[in-house]
């Protein structure tokens, strides 16, 4: 198959580009693109996600045959295809078994996918937006809550960050087209997904902005919340907050903001210089980010 992958990464308007595509599917059918986004892997590639596992792949595989049966390109977006945005959180690292996950989906493939997509963002604005929409859905009965002010040491100090996983991307797919895009450049999801796919269709963006986590200023109340009961169910979460009001949030310290963002401006820099292959969509001025 002509295979195109765009394997998130969380926190980086992968929902939105899943919703466009899923909303956007007889158009995309038309086009010869078969794309599957997280929800349809759920539940008509049963067992995509435990592809890392190296178990049961003929079935796995004939599910995927069955549900992309006849197109000239089949798009999959996943962005747990590089790891778990929680286990990041609580372990204070960053898709340290990327490399591994990906080896696992390459070989199940057996072929490298002609372009992948990865979307970054600051790592100041991904670990608090991360946090929070973990603290919306995370049943926390088995291992308790994680509190910013506990974790944000190990989140600032990371030894990982975009360029190690963009090189874990290339280790993995030596052939393929690497496109990066940083958030902040806000660049329209249509455009990322022409870019992607290489056709200019007449796809229809989400109405609105979707997915979004909550106001920082939540985050010492929902941590709270979710201490006091930790199976609460995501919608239940979401409706109690509509009846709270923000309180202080510091986030991370000046000396940890400084260093992320140091550490992002020689992403981009790297990546805009053509790092491990990739190519940067859009530029993002210093300090921007």
């Amino acid at each position: 198959m002509d295979l195109l992958l765009h394997i998130g990464a969380h926190r980086t308007g992968t929902t939105a580009m899943q919703d466009m595509l899923a909303a956007n599917r007889a158009v995309l059918e038309a086009a010869g693109i078969s794309a599957l986004v997280h929800a349809d892997l759920e539940r008509e590639v049963r067992g995509f996600a435990r592809i890392p596992r190296r178990e049961g792949w003929d079935g796995i595989r004939a599910r995927l045959d069955a549900a992309t049966e006849g197109a000239a390109q089949v798009l999959i977006s996943d962005e747990n295809m590089i790891g778990d945005m929680g286990w990041n959180i609580r372990s204070g690292s960053f898709y340290w078994r990327a490399k591994k996950k990906l080896e696992a989906y390459r070989d199940f493939f057996a072929a490298d996918p002609r372009r992948i997509g990865l979307g970054i963002r600051s790592y100041e604005s991904y670990w608090i937006s991360a946090h929070a929409i973990e603290l919306t859905y995370r049943d926390v009965t088995k291992d308790g809550v994680v509190r910013f002010d506990e974790a944000r040491a190990g989140m600032a100090g990371a030894l990982r960050g975009w360029r190690d996983l963009v090189a874990d991307i290339r280790a993995v797919f030596p052939a393929s087209e690497i496109l990066v895009w940083p958030v902040e450049a806000a660049l329209p999801v249509g455009r990322i997904m022409a870019r992607l796919t290489g056709m200019d269709l007449p796809l229809t963006p989400p109405p609105q902005k979707v997915n979004a986590a909550p106001d920082a200023r939540l985050i010492p109340a929902m941590e709270d919340k979710r201490a006091a009961e930790p199976g609460l169910r995501r919608a239940a979460m979401w409706d109690w907050l509509k009846t709270q009001a923000p309180r202080p949030f510091a986030g991370f310290d000046e000396d940890q903001r400084a260093h992320m963002a140091e550490r992002y401006a020689a992403d981009l820099a790297a990546l805009e210089q053509g790092f491990a292959g990739a190519e940067l969509l859009a530029h993002v001025e210093p300090g921007a980010a």
